[in-house]
């Protein structure tokens, strides 16, 4: 089942104009000023991504006769009806549910069948039914342990407990067993804060893993290697499910495998649709022509925003997400790069006011960037208004803020980290104004960032990450990913925005700490010095390879902070939930082995093209 990988030349596609009724327009064909004297360059690559062939992608469903849909739908019934018939299969052992469950989760199907899963675990949990198959074998209590917690039934650390000894060290006779320590591996990226027994499972499966054992199948020891580059919990499911149908083919063809490469190829489908209105979009915003400062990447925003929200009826998510994102990489390279610290100032001050009025003061780029931004986040307001009745432009753009007694205003909302957590930092602070801006705190951090790095200054670990997780930009993907796929908008949950909540807190600590990682050697060769790995360095005086040890296991610390909402409820509904560990999933995704948004490289160009291009071929 070979890959096959085309990439078109760079070609910048003729943009056209379109005047919208009722709004005011900036398009390609605007003729603005763009001052290149004097102005930094990141010296970005162009998109491999052109327009013209994207646009040339044919969705595969749409190449069939009304016929051959028919035939193909009874096909899936028929598949569906047989998985079900697995999974409610009385007589079948919690071992072999568990194994189901996890062969399905891996393939991309566990969404497609969620209620019937639920229904299978619980019927799993009756009494002695988990215990005897925990005491079977170590792959079976770490299999069990993590099904059940990542579907958010309680199930305690103490189930690996009979695999220590009385010193409560895990067995060294238990390292002979690769499939168990990599089952052990996995269950243990679920830990808890406190949880011990995880932490020392973790440390004892990869020491064991590390040492190649020559008498293990090519499967299991290429799954190992996967899974120490980067565990199966934090991997990006839609991307994982495609490499487990091309390794599950190599088993052999099973129904459910058949079930998983039709999912997979509609799903496919439904994407390319998106994408085509995404491009048309872009081109009709037109900054990617007019601003050469800025990375063209509206490709790889598209691939993010599937990783946060890949099902089918998340369409008006994902294209939103992938707006967001594309305006977010403008603002950023215009802030990181190309403006000045007084039209910077200028720029936040518009956003702050979020009014038409405010884009008379603002150089001829930044009127594109701003009118951008303010038709986009309205449209999305408007289209979540039809759907919900909820007026969403406050949570996302318009910050009310306290009148003082002269009349100026001050905002008072603080986030602030302690340095007692400084392992991983804490919301302590709460929301004093009436509205949190997503979109005015992020240019507000944009803008810190800024003045640090043209004053050369290189903050405090702690001060940097109390700016930095805003200035990642997660929460307002996750914002605006809220409001385009909730269906209803409980007064909890609105306040839960507003306050920042660990679930769009901490994916975005994640975001900013890989990405600091991944992107620090560029920033400093481009004389930038706002990066975590830096800070670290100045304030505790180690080396950079300590320094990126510290950032690690912060990423670490915060999983287990966020890993506590799988079974622990949050204000938030399950769907948001998965969306916000998407999020986090998807940054190490991007940044694992390097920066795939700043410098795109042919791996992150072959994620992107076997994700949402080329189709599985089904040979059986």
């Amino acid at each position: 089942m070979a890959l096959r990988l085309w990439f078109a030349p760079h070609l910048i596609p003729e943009l056209s104009s379109r005047r919208a009724t009722g709004r005011l327009h900036c398009s390609a064909s605007t003729q603005v000023p763009d001052p290149q004297e004097g102005r930094r360059s990141a010296n970005y690559q162009p998109s491999v991504w052109t327009h013209n062939y994207l646009q040339s992608l044919v969705a595969n469903e749409g190449c069939r006769s009304r016929c051959e849909v028919g035939l193909q739908k009874e096909k899936v019934q028929m598949l569906e009806e047989e998985v079900r018939g697995a999974l409610n299969d009385q007589n079948a052992e919690p071992l072999t549910i568990f194994s189901l469950v996890d062969d399905m989760e891996r393939l991309g199907l566990g969404d497609h069948f969620e209620e019937d899963i639920s229904r299978a675990l619980r019927r799993c949990l009756s009494p002695g039914a988990v215990h005897e198959s925990l005491d079977k074998s170590l792959h079976c209590a770490a299999l069990c342990f993590r099904i059940l917690r990542q579907h958010g039934f309680e199930v305690s650390q103490d189930v690996f407990k009979m695999f220590m000894d009385g010193r409560g060290s895990f067995m060294k006779t238990l390292g002979g067993d690769v499939q168990g320590m990599l089952s052990l591996y996995e269950a243990s990226h679920l830990v808890f804060e406190g949880e011990d027994i995880l932490q020392k499972a973790r440390t004892f499966a990869i020491q064991h893993l590390q040492s190649p054992n020559p008498g293990v199948s090519k499967d299991l020891q290429d799954q190992v290697k996967r899974e120490l580059e980067l565990p199966l919990h934090r991997r990006m499911p839609l991307l994982n499910a495609r490499r487990s149908i091309e390794a599950y083919s190599r088993r052999g063809y099973t129904n459910l495998l058949k079930l998983a490469v039709t999912n997979f190829n509609k799903l496919q489908s439904t994407l390319q649709i998106d994408l085509q209105e995404m491009l048309r979009w872009w081109n009709e915003v037109g900054l990617a022509k007019r601003l050469s400062f800025s990375r063209d990447r509206l490709m790889e925003c598209f691939f993010w925003a599937v990783g946060i929200a890949k099902e089918p009826p998340l369409s008006n998510c994902r294209k939103g997400v992938t707006k967001a994102s594309a305006l977010i990489l403008v603002l950023d390279d215009m802030y990181d790069i190309f403006g000045t610290l007084d039209e910077l100032e200028l720029f936040t001050d518009a956003v702050s006011r979020w009014d038409l009025d405010a884009v008379e003061g603002l150089p001829g780029y930044m009127k594109l960037c701003y009118l951008a931004l303010y038709n986009s986040v309205n449209e999305m307001a408007y289209e979540t208004l039809k759907e919900t009745g909820e007026n969403v432009i406050p949570y996302l753009a318009k910050v009310v803020c306290e009148k003082t007694l002269f009349g100026t205003r001050r905002c008072t909302n603080q986030t602030m980290y302690t340095s007692e957590s400084l392992g991983i930092p804490c919301l302590i602070g709460k929301s004093d104004v009436s509205v949190v801006s997503q979109w005015y705190d992020l240019c507000k951090a944009f803008l810190q960032e800024a003045k640090w790095s043209n004053h050369k200054i290189i903050p405090g670990v702690e001060e940097y990450l109390n700016n930095g997780w805003l200035s990642s930009s997660g929460q307002v993907m996750l914002t605006h990913a809220y409001f385009l796929s909730s269906p209803g908008m409980r007064k909890e949950e609105l306040e839960s925005i507003e306050q920042y909540h660990d679930l769009l807190r901490l994916p975005s600590l994640i975001f900013r700490l890989t990405n600091d990682i991944a992107s620090s050697s560029a920033e400093l060769e481009r004389g930038e010095t706002m990066n975590l790995i830096q800070c670290y360095m100045q304030e505790k005086g180690v080396s950079e390879t300590e320094a990126r040890m510290c950032v690690t296991e912060q990423i670490n610390m915060a999983w287990k902070k966020m890993n506590k909402y799988m079974v622990y409820r949050s204000t938030f509904n399950r769907s948001f939930v998965r969306m916000a560990y998407n999020l986090a999933r998807i940054t190490h995704c991007m940044y694992r082995d390097g920066d795939a948004i700043g410098a795109p490289d042919y791996q992150s160009r072959s994620q992107v093209h076997s994700l949402i291009i080329e189709p599985i071929s089904f040979a059986p």
